[in-house]
């Protein structure tokens, strides 16, 4: 059968009779008045409407009298669908259901939904064709504006300077990843799959088990410049990373936790730059040093020469041993100064036992000509016995930089550098402590500086310091975990500086 389209007549339908009809589509009250119920007769190819069809074509009925005047009407991307989803209705025998654009003579664009569905014999093919049209222009316009911001938030997803995943269950199967993710990780896929399976090597490392932790218990964890071994390449070689990172709980409506949002940056280059920085501060504090080493050691191999020299002009015995051994004393002196300076030097990795007298005495050995020569006097006493573990390197290095800045504060010739160590308790964890005071009577720091002197590259020295020093304590300390205090005035009969390092006796 070849059906035509006649002209249209109104009747009226009650659209609740519409087999197709969704009573939900009146819930909105912007849809009444905005809705037509039409009757195609197959046989007549008459269409019969009823409702007020200019409301949603722009056109009285008496314009719209044949159905390729309401065809006409359409916009022409969208006639072709809507001739074949109602030809394939009656063809089929099944429900008819559209959506299209309706031109308006102003030029203005509105979506209306159709659905209809045949009718007929018993027997035989269906001889019409009962349905209803509605305005769908304010629903559309709505789920085109979800659709926009639903595409900003993935491209704001997608294109962020973070790494972000989404991970769901408590399998953890990335549902989710940008593309900062994947270049923190290459080479990988990632949709569908748990991440023990796409980033294995994160298990050994401890990363598994905070998002169980997370999913668990549904308590962010927050971490910075975390190491992370990742297995690069077909050789499997391995790149280390460094993150600062958050696991996030993901929850539902309900508030049933369902996965985890992870969200992080990659601080790989400036940790490796802030590592440089601090090497270089390193081996700028051992050239400071040279000159004032090289003294020291030169003072004790004189007299060893001079001893060498007077034994060898006697046959007195006693006073040959006796001048051997002053010299054997002398080079002792020398090998301490090149121990302390090689200790100075040396990058620990593993926490040993020492302790903070320890430490602080072989910082003076090498610190004594500086000393010596800015005219400064050292009270250096410690009242705690019990050992320390630690990165003896990165306490040395603090003491180094805090004595060294006390010396450069300290121009005149009656400075005074004290020293001491005590044993103390966290007041909020109750962990046993020990105290390590650096205290200086030099010019001080103004107390609207105090805020700034653990940033890079502020100074107070002007030209005479790149500002680096007390920057790299602040990082080893955060590190570490401990805590440093500054206090000082810059003015009056008192002023000074007081530094105090607090680090637990075990790691």
């Amino acid at each position: 059968m070849s059906p035509a389209f006649a002209s249209f007549v109104t009747i009226p339908v009650d659209p609740v009779d519409l087999p197709c009809f969704d009573p939900g589509l009146f819930h909105q009250p912007e849809v009444l008045g905005r809705f037509v119920t039409w009757e195609w007769n197959l046989e007549t190819a008459e269409v019969r409407w009823g409702g007020n069809v200019k409301a949603l074509y722009g056109f009285p009925d008496i314009e719209l009298t044949r159905l390729t005047d309401v065809i006409t009407r359409i916009h022409p991307d969208d006639q072709r669908a809507v001739v074949d989803a109602m030809l394939k209705a009656v063809v089929d025998i099944a429900e008819f259901d559209c959506e299209f654009r309706a031109i308006w003579p102003d030029g203005s664009i509105h979506w209306l939904l159709a659905r209809g569905s045949p009718s007929g014999p018993e027997e035989g093919m269906p001889d019409r064709l009962i349905g209803f049209t509605s305005d769908i222009t304010p629903h559309k316009a709505i789920d085109e504006e979800i659709l926009r911001q639903r595409n900003v938030l993935e491209e704001v997803f997608r294109q962020a300077p973070a790494f972000m995943a989404v991970l769901g269950g408590p399998e953890h199967v990335f549902e989710l990843v940008n593309d900062e993710y994947r270049r923190m990780i290459p080479g990988r896929e990632f949709i569908g799959e748990r991440v023990i399976d796409v980033v294995p090597e994160a298990e050994g490392q401890g990363f598994l088990e905070l998002l169980e932790g997370v999913y668990r218990t549904g308590v962010p964890h927050v971490e910075y410049s975390r190491r992370f071994d990742l297995s690069w390449g077909q050789d499997d070689r391995i790149e280390v990373r460094y993150l600062d990172y958050v696991y996030q709980p993901r929850r539902d409506p309900d508030g049933c936790i369902s996965g985890v949002i992870v969200l992080g940056v990659d601080r790989t280059e400036r940790v490796c730059a802030e590592q440089k920085l601090i090497e270089s501060e390193k081996l700028a504090a051992v050239g400071l040093l040279a000159s004032s080493i090289a003294h020291e050691i030169n003072n004790p191999l004189a007299a060893v020469s001079n001893y060498l020299y007077l034994a060898g002009t006697t046959d007195d015995l006693p006073e040959i041993h006796e001048y051997l051994a002053i010299a054997s004393r002398e080079l002792e002196r020398v090998t301490e100064l090149a121990n302390q300076t090689l200790v100075f030097q040396k990058r620990s990795v593993t926490p040993v036992e020492t302790s903070l007298k320890t430490l602080a005495e072989g910082v003076l050995t090498l610190y004594a000509g500086q000393l010596r020569n800015a005219g400064v006097s050292v009270d250096n006493r410690h009242r705690v016995h019990s050992p320390l573990i630690c990165l003896e390197a990165d306490v040395r290095q603090i003491i180094g930089n805090l004595i060294a800045n006390a010396i450069a504060a300290m121009p005149n010739e009656r400075g005074c550098l004290l020293i001491r160590s005590t044993a103390v308790s966290d007041h909020l964890s109750g962990t046993l402590c020990q105290r390590l005071t650096i205290a200086d009577n030099g010019t001080g720091i103004a107390e609207a500086l105090l805020s700034r002197i653990f940033d890079p590259f502020f100074t107070t020295k002007g030209s005479a310091g790149n500002g680096l020093g007390l920057w790299i304590i602040g990082e080893i300390v955060k590190r570490n975990g401990w805590k440093i205090q500054v206090r000082s005035r810059n003015s009056g009969s008192r002023r000074g500086t007081i530094v105090c390092l607090t680090l637990p006796s075990t790691p």
